[in-house]
């Protein structure tokens, strides 16, 4: 994944917005789904702990419920961008944007 966003492999907007909804949006829902069985079986485990390793697995789980909510809003965002981006672009009466990857 990491590899794709360096090296993007779409030209347009469109492009980007399809790529999303295919590849990136699944990615990081299993990304999401593998935290959240993380975090349950964390919680689970903490519940049967005391003391400084009962904090400690607390602040796991919460440190990792926010990297998926955080996932879960730079996605969602991201794909706000590039529709508006893309609206934009139809009422200017462009037929695309082209992509520049460095940025």
């Amino acid at each position: 994944m990491q590899n794709k966003l360096e090296n993007p492999p779409f030209q347009t907007l469109e492009d980007f917005s399809t790529w999303l909804n295919k590849e990136g949006r699944p990615h990081i829902q299993n990304k999401a789904s593998v935290l959240q069985t993380l975090v349950t079986n964390g919680t689970e485990l903490s519940k049967m702990t005391s003391g400084k390793e009962k904090k400690n697995l607390q602040k796991v789980c919460k440190e990792m419920s926010q990297k998926g909510a955080l996932m879960a809003d730079m996605m969602d965002k991201r794909m706000a961008k590039a529709n508006h981006l893309i609206e934009v672009n139809k009422v200017n009466g462009e037929c695309s944007i082209q992509m520049n990857s460095r940025n």
